[in-house]
């Protein structure tokens, strides 16, 4: 995941990438590796900083944690992943400019016969509110 920070913070929105211009960010299933999530909101809104376009949108899953009033904002599970609160993801977000645009639980897979709660997140980043 660490790879995943570096490649945001160090992305060239320049000349290097024939022209292109990212402007989605999609984490899923991924950020179930991280108990903080402030270091890939800050590099995702660093990103957007250096884009040539004015806003940009995030996707990301967690495994949705039921204890959402856990100050850490992150309980590690017994699999070694993280479960995530839903105010600790919108909150983190939020403080790194990124807006909530949608939101639902979803099954994201089958852990041993049962469902495992995956919370899915859409976000929009306009750079002017950086």
């Amino acid at each position: 995941v660490t790879d995943l920070v570096s490649f945001l913070r160090g992305y060239d929105d320049g000349e290097n990438n024939d022209g292109g211009v990212m402007s989605a960010l999609v984490a899923m299933d991924t950020l179930n590796y991280l108990g903080s999530l402030d270091a890939f909101f800050d590099a995702a809104s660093d990103f957007v900083a250096r884009t040539r376009r004015q806003r940009a949108f995030a996707a990301i899953s967690v495994e949705d944690c039921a204890d959402d009033e856990d100050e850490s904002g992150a309980q590690l599970d017994r699999t070694g992943r993280y479960l995530h609160g839903a105010n600790y993801v919108r909150g983190t977000a939020s403080k790194a400019g990124w807006r909530v645009v949608d939101e639902r639980v979803i099954v994201g897979r089958r852990e041993r016969g049962k469902d495992v709660a995956h919370r899915v997140f859409v976000f929009v980043c306009d750079k002017k509110n950086l």
